[in-house]
This record gives C-alpha cells, sequence and structure tokens, in this order.
C-alpha cells in the first residue's frame, strides 16, 4: 500500500522514503492547541447531521456503496493502483461530487494544489465524477464571541491565496496543471530495490526550509565533529566544499569561498583566538548604550489556539500564560507568575505590578517574543495601552550582539538559541537537568495543567514549569554578566 507522503517522500529523496518507512518516529508534540479536530469543525459549518464515516481499513467496495447510500462522506478511502487516500469531505450534487479539503492555516497557499491534484486523480481513475473542489479554512477576521459561531469560523474557498494572503489562483484550474501520471511514479516505489541506495549525500533539500527529521540520523559523524568544525560555519554555501578539500576548521577557512558575514567572522576569529571573538569595543559601546539599571530580566511562555478559546480572541491566537522576572538592582530578586484558563487580564496586572517603572527590560529575540506578545496584549485591554507601550520601548534584546557578530564562543557550534548559548558559557547552566528542557515541552505540561480540574499530578506540574522559565531568565542575567566579564568592565559603569 502506497500514500501520497510516500510519492511526496520518494521524489524528494529515497532516504527519507526508506527511513519515513521504517521509522517508528512520531511527533507528540503539537504547535497548534485543537480542541477538536478539524473534521469536526467542518461537519459544524457545513450542517451535517447524517454521514458516512470512513474508517481505517475501509477497501473500494465498501467506500463506493457508502456513495451510493450517502449525501455526505466524511474520510472516505479510496484506492487506485496500491495508492491508497483518504478524502476529507465528499457531498453529492445532483449525480456529482463537491469535495473539501481541510487546512488548519488562514491563508492556504498554491502549494497545497499538488496534494489536492493526487487525490483528485485517483477519484478520476475510478471514474468519481467531481464537480467542484473547495478548501475549507480559518477565517482570519473572525473573532470570537461568547460562544463560537462556527459559520464565521470557516471560510470556504475555491482559490487559493498568494504571497500578500489576497485570493489568487483557482483550485479547479490549477489542479488541472497539476494533474500529473502517478503510475509512473507508483511503478517506480514498486521496482525500487533499497539494497542499491547510494550513502546519503548532502544537499540544499536536507535544510531547506527547516532541517530534514532523518537529517542526524543519515549524517550521524557530525554529531561527533569538534566544536571548531568547518561544518558549524553559519550561512555558508561552500562548506562542504571546503571540508571536501581538507579544511576541516574555522580557522583555516578559505576566504574566497565565504559570505563575509559578521557572524562568520566572528567564528573565524574565535577559532583563531582560541575559542572566544569578543568586539570589546562595540560590545562596551553596546552595553553602555542600552543597559540601564534597574535590569529586568524578563521571559513569556505562551500557547496558540487554533479555535480562540476565549472572548474576543481570533484563529491562531495566543494565550500568555506565565512569565519570569529577575530583577538586578542591589541584588539580584526573582518573581514569575503561572495562570490557567483566562488568564490574559490577571497576567498583565501581574506584570505591570512586578515590573520596575524604570530601567532596561532583557528579553531573548525580542521582536518574535515577548514584544509582540505585549502588542496583541494591546488590543485585549486597551486601558493598559500606555502602560505596555512604555514596557515595551525599554526592551533590549540581548540576541543583538550575538547577530551582530560582536561575540562567538566555539562551543555554540554553529548555533544562536538561549540554550545553546548559555550551556557555551557555563554547562552547569545546562536545561537537561530541569524537569522541562524545551520550549514545546513547556507548552505540553501547561496543557496538561489546564485541561485537568483535579489534576494529582497539579503541583510537579507547576514545579517544572516555574523553574524552566525561572532558567530563561537566571540565563538573561548569566549572559549579561558574561558580557561585563569579557568587556572587562565594572557592572556600575552600564548604570544611567
Amino acid at each position: 500500500m502506497i500514500h501520497i507522503n510516500d510519492i511526496n517522500n520518494f521524489n524528494i529523496c529515497k532516504h527519507l522514503y526508506v527511513k519515513s518507512q521504517t521509522s517508528t518516529y512520531t511527533n507528540t508534540h503539537h504547535f497548534i492547541n485543537m480542541d477538536e479536530t478539524l473534521s469536526i469543525i467542518a461537519i459544524k459549518k457545513l450542517n451535517i447531521t447524517n454521514a458516512f464515516f470512513g474508517q481505517k481499513n475501509d477497501n473500494n467496495q465498501i467506500s463506493i456503496q457508502a456513495m451510493n447510500d450517502n449525501d455526505w462522506l466524511i474520510k472516505p478511502r479510496f484506492e487506485y493502483e496500491e495508492l491508497r487516500v483518504k478524502i476529507p469531505i465528499m457531498h453529492r450534487v445532483n449525480d456529482k461530487w463537491d469535495v473539501y479539503f481541510l487546512r488548519n492555516e488562514l491563508y492556504p497557499k498554491e502549494d497545497n494544489i499538488q496534494y489536492i491534484a493526487d487525490n483528485m486523480w485517483v477519484l478520476n481513475k475510478l471514474s468519481i465524477t467531481v464537480n467542484n473542489v473547495m478548501i475549507m479554512h480559518f477565517n482570519a477576521n473572525y473573532v470570537r464571541e461568547e460562544n463560537i459561531d462556527y459559520q464565521k469560523l470557516m471560510v470556504i474557498t475555491e482559490r487559493v491565496y498568494n504571497h500578500n494572503n489576497h485570493p489568487s489562483k483557482i483550485i479547479n484550474e490549477s489542479i488541472k496543471n497539476k494533474t500529473r501520471d502517478l503510475s509512473l511514479i507508483i511503478k517506480a516505489i514498486r521496482d525500487f530495490d533499497v539494497t542499491k541506495l547510494k550513502a546519503p549525500r548532502r544537499e540544499k533539500k536536507c535544510t531547506r526550509r527547516y532541517k530534514c527529521r532523518f537529517y542526524d540520523d543519515c549524517f550521524s559523524e557530525e554529531s561527533l565533529m569538534p566544536d571548531n568544525s568547518i561544518l558549524t560555519l553559519v550561512g555558508s554555501e561552500n562548506k562542504y566544499k571546503m571540508k571536501e578539500k581538507g579544511i576541516d576548521f574555522l580557522a583555516q577557512a578559505d576566504l574566497d569561498q565565504i559570505e563575509g558575514t559578521r557572524q562568520q567572522y566572528a567564528q573565524i576569529m574565535a577559532d583563531r583566538n582560541g575559542g572566544l571573538f569578543v568586539d570589546k569595543l562595540n560590545l562596551s559601546l553596546w552595553l553602555k548604550d542600552q543597559i540601564i539599571r534597574p535590569i529586568s530580566f524578563l521571559d513569556f511562555e505562551w500557547d496558540r489556539y487554533a479555535v480562540p478559546p476565549y472572548i474576543n480572541m481570533k484563529p491562531f491566537d495566543v494565550l500568555l500564560f506565565q512569565y519570569s522576572l529577575h530583577i538586578l538592582d542591589d541584588e539580584l530578586t526573582h518573581k514569575e507568575y503561572i495562570g490557567v484558563e483566562d488568564c490574559r487580564k490577571e497576567f498583565i496586572e501581574s506584570l505591570l505590578a512586578n515590573l520596575p517603572k524604570t530601567g532596561s527590560i532583557v528579553v531573548f529575540n525580542a521582536s518574535g517574543g515577548e514584544q509582540l506578545r505585549l502588542q496583541e496584549l494591546k488590543q485585549y485591554f486597551p486601558e493598559y495601552e500606555k502602560q505596555i507601550d512604555d514596557v515595551i520601548d525599554r526592551i533590549i534584546d540581548i540576541s543583538i550582539p550575538f547577530n551582530l557578530g560582536m561575540l562567538y564562543h566555539i562551543k555554540m557550534r554553529g548555533y544562536y538559541s538561549l540554550k545553546k548559548i548559555i550551556e557555551a558559557i557555563d554547562e552547569r547552566l545546562s536545561y537537561h537537568n530541569l524537569g522541562i528542557s524545551q520550549a514545546m515541552s513547556a507548552v505540553d505540561t501547561y496543557r496538561l495543567l489546564d485541561g485537568q480540574k483535579n489534576n494529582d499530578n497539579k503541583d510537579k506540574l507547576i514545579k517544572d514549569l516555574l523553574a524552566y522559565c525561572a532558567m530563561d531568565t537566571y540565563s538573561l542575567y548569566q549572559i549579561y554578566k558574561w558580557f561585563i566579564e569579557i568587556t572587562n568592565q565594572k557592572e556600575e559603569s552600564c548604570q544611567v
């Protein structure tokens, strides 16, 4: 049996296809909180009261019979030449069928068309006449009131969207242009001899957009490479070519084969300087210009919901449920908050009460994190707009010196995450010693806490969440201290 994902994987990479067939890997982390499945949401949107529901092992005969007996089909299975597909929703319109594909997003783009076209190829081969193909997706303009309005929550479109999120190509016409003869690919899969598969070779597709989930398996030797390996050179198109030519280390980099970014320069110089590069002048100026006492080290945790759970929220809005705040003045103090259910107002009121009214607020990756989240809170609570704007104005992103190549520690191995940086500075500060070590694990833990009123494990869940978030802000404090030490400054010199 072959599925469309098998066809896509086979076309992308034979190793991806083989490993997908044999791997027991399952992604237990869901980035989007879905209290209801898309199928249930679609059923409510379409007011379906009587339908056939397909099951995992259904064959063509069962699905065809269901078409004869029902006007609505939910997840019917069809198969042609061993290619098995599951159609989300089918609706009889006279003697033809309307087909609905469901997307867990706001603006389905053209890259959905190939998947839809391949599904339609199977229906066509089985002589199932399709009238219209549509996509149902979440409505970006929907704002929840007291109860969910499923008619407004979802949108049905006959077009995909362009990069500006405007309706673009017609789905039915685009399918015609994307239709391909899958029989040839199916035959190639059948005839594929895994014993003749050559060793994996690194290509751009291995890391394009995101790193393939089997990358570390294909290139396991990279986990054993030294911290100063040429393969850690960030943003390099030619690092593998340099490696093949015998250039093993950053210090040996061929300057004619690099892009010459500040980060690359910092990496190469760190290797040449024994493991650490610091542009002391620029880092000192950045500290004096940006950091004002008292210093607040701040971090948020949040969850994102497809279906808005509370009033005035939109699809895919986030809910802030936790913060940690370390404050450095005469001494280092710590404050924190964690909430469940609709804790938005309690969250912002607690934060505004605990934050010092002056001084820098240090975060990591401000534009994609705390700064953005605060902007969203203003939409919910305009009465706090002025106070929130004051907080935003005082935010300082401590990742900027790293991004601008002011410093680099060889133990970072080409990674610029908070966790990698703090472990490079002091390996004793590793997150691996905590009950929660990753952001998505924190979200999963919060979902357990928020979803169970009488959770016997509640105290441990809260303890683990608080420890994880506190580690983030304590790490920010340690990075600041490190900046002071490596620039040979006294902390008082950074006060205003």
